[in-house]
């Protein structure tokens, strides 16, 4: 929070006027609540789905049932899924509302609790998509066959991601990567350039 808005309290410690009055150091935009982003986004369909990261404090019983109030009283089960979850949480929440879909990261390097090895999770009943995580050699058109022949959608995130786990490609040559995950058919990229990534996808 304090990176990125330069304000050295914890959220829980604001009330949700309080937050909505601070702005980003990289510009000019407030935060907004998280029901606000819906409405807007709700208001303002696009095409690529929206990934929704639910930190590990909020996999809580009262947070994954709000998840399912949200989901059920906007209608996200199209356009919408939830990541990083423990394999606890979602099993919990498929329990809860088996329509959400749910993503597990998948690397191969575990470098936070929640990162899971493909062949840990394949053959998982609790999720539908694979958000992978290039840690040093991930990628691959088998890799991504595997994750399709599945069933499950795969997405992507971009080594430019990553600069802090040193991925080598971090700063220089991401673009490679790109070209080929959309060459082996991957649903979606998530990166800091989504610009250059359109433009390149056109």
């Amino acid at each position: 929070f304090l990176r990125l808005t330069g304000v050295s309290q914890m959220v829980s410690e604001l009330t949700l006027v309080e937050l909505e009055q601070l702005t980003y150091l990289s510009s000019e935009e407030k935060i907004v609540s998280f029901r606000r982003l819906i409405e807007w986004l709700k208001a303002n369909p696009s095409k690529p789905k929206h990934a929704i990261h639910l930190k590990s404090d909020s996999q809580t019983e009262s947070g994954l049932k709000l998840i399912v109030r949200y989901w059920q009283e906007f209608d996200l089960y199209q356009d919408f899924f939830v990541f990083d979850l423990t394999k606890a949480a979602a099993a919990r929440l498929k329990t809860l509302d088996p329509k959400i879909k749910v993503a597990y990261i998948v690397s191969d390097f575990k470098f936070e609790p929640t990162i899971n090895l493909w062949a840990e999770v394949e053959e998982d009943p609790n999720f539908d998509i694979v958000w992978a995580a290039e840690y040093r050699k991930l990628y691959s058109a088998d890799f991504v066959n595997a994750v399709k022949e599945s069933g499950k959608d795969c997405y992507a995130m971009s080594p430019d991601v990553h600069v802090l786990l040193g991925h080598p490609l971090a700063l220089k040559g991401y673009e490679e990567t790109w070209k080929n995950l959309m060459t082996w058919g991957v649903d979606g990229i998530c990166t800091d350039h989504p610009r250059e990534l359109s433009l390149l996808a056109q």
